[in-house]
């Protein structure tokens, strides 16, 4: 900053002394207008003082870029649970890398999927994968984004910089004195790229991935076993048990792919770990076909009944616009209603998102609220 100062101390008299010889030429030339090279000499050193001038301007402005770009923009710890800006902030850079971030949504709240997205840029830095921006993964961030004010290029294409992994690297262990985990592994005191070995550089990729792979298979195994506990398979036996027939399957794939990474096969690992995702994916969707074992899938319960809530709530306005009530009993009845209207809302949001089993709960509220509100309705209306 005080380097900053002194440039704008320098631009300030540069212009002064401009300003000051303006008068000065001004005199030569009535008092001596025969002295041609005497005013040429002084236009000249004009030029030469605005041209210094504006190269003090271009370098405070790049000095000022810079104190800019070193600011921290993650300055707090998150993990699955916040809302802020800064998650937003985050969720913004990621969205930008398919491959880290697919869903790429913006939300401002750090949910499973931005965990999941975390994961897989610790993993890709050989960070530990914990889901959180803790310390490591805030500083790996921040570097990221000063990188990106350095090369003044957008985030999209920052990814695809040449050298980019390597200089976030050094970055953060030049500025944490080697403290990151991954600093252990790399010379970070020398930022040759020569002595980078494009072969384990390649090898260190396959192996994130393969991590990465088996870990989402786990995962995805272990939800699917825990949602076929606890579903109802009176009448469906049938059902159950082509399920627990796949489940076994990607535990199986699992398990290879486990064996093929401890052999350091990362390559073979990372498909088995995506076929045992993909086997527990599908017993999912075979469990959702019918999820309480009625034949009828959560998806089209909810479906039906959102549609009737929305039929029944319109003919409960019309009602409730045509009869004759005392202002307290409208507005507690409307009260009613809205809470109803947000019912069904967020049983339409949870319907869209694909979470069924949640907006048949919401839908179901929303039918008894309504049902509560009609029969006040009757019952005022008889009453009147």
């Amino acid at each position: 900053m005080k380097n900053i100062h002194k440039l704008g101390l320098g631009l300030c008299g540069a212009m002064l002394t401009v300003t000051l010889m303006y008068p000065a030429t001004s005199q030569a030339q009535t008092t001596s207008i025969e002295n041609d090279t005497s005013v040429a000499s002084m236009l000249e050193m004009i030029q030469t003082l605005l041209e210094q001038i504006e190269t003090l301007q271009e370098q405070l402005n790049a000095m000022q870029g810079e104190a800019q770009a070193i600011q921290k923009e993650i300055r707090t710890t998150m993990r699955q649970g916040v809302s802020s800006e800064e998650v937003r902030k985050i969720q913004q850079f990621l969205a930008t890398n398919e491959e880290l971030y697919p869903e790429r949504l913006v939300t401002g709240y750090y949910g499973r999927l931005t965990e999941r997205a975390i994961e897989r840029l610790q993993a890709r830095h050989d960070l530990p994968m914990t889901g959180m921006v803790d310390e490591e993964t805030r500083e790996l961030l921040n570097e990221y984004f000063e990188e990106r004010t350095k090369r003044n290029v957008s985030t999209a294409a920052l990814w695809k910089s040449p050298g980019i992994e390597k200089a976030i690297k050094h970055g953060v262990c030049e500025k944490s004195q080697g403290r990151a985990a991954f600093c252990r592994g790399i010379d970070w005191k020398d930022n040759d790229d020569d002595n980078d070995n494009d072969d384990d550089s390649q090898v260190r990729s396959t192996k994130r991935w393969a991590m990465i792979a088996i870990k989402e298979a786990a995962e995805e195994i272990k939800d699917t076993q825990k949602d076929l506990a606890a579903a109802s398979f009176a009448a469906r036996s049938a059902l159950q048990a082509s399920i627990t027939v796949q489940l076994t399957s990607a535990e199986e794939k699992l398990a290879d792919a486990e064996t093929a990474y401890d052999a350091k096969d990362y390559a073979e690992a990372r498909e088995l770990a995506l076929e045992a995702e993909e086997l527990a994916e599908q017993a999912e969707e075979a469990l959702d076909a019918d999820d309480d074992g009625d034949g009828i899938s959560w998806q089209e319960e909810a479906s039906e009944l959102i549609a009737d809530v929305t039929e029944d709530l319109a003919e409960t306005e019309a009602d409730l616009a045509a009869a004759k009530l005392s202002s307290s009993v409208e507005t507690r009845l409307e009260a009613m209603l809205d809470e109803v209207n947000t019912l069904l809302e967020d049983a339409e949001t949870a319907y869209d998102a694909k979470d069924y089993q949640e907006a048949l709960a919401l839908a179901e509220q929303a039918e008894d609220k309504l049902d509560t509100l009609e029969d006040e309705l009757d019952d005022v209306e008889d009453s009147e």
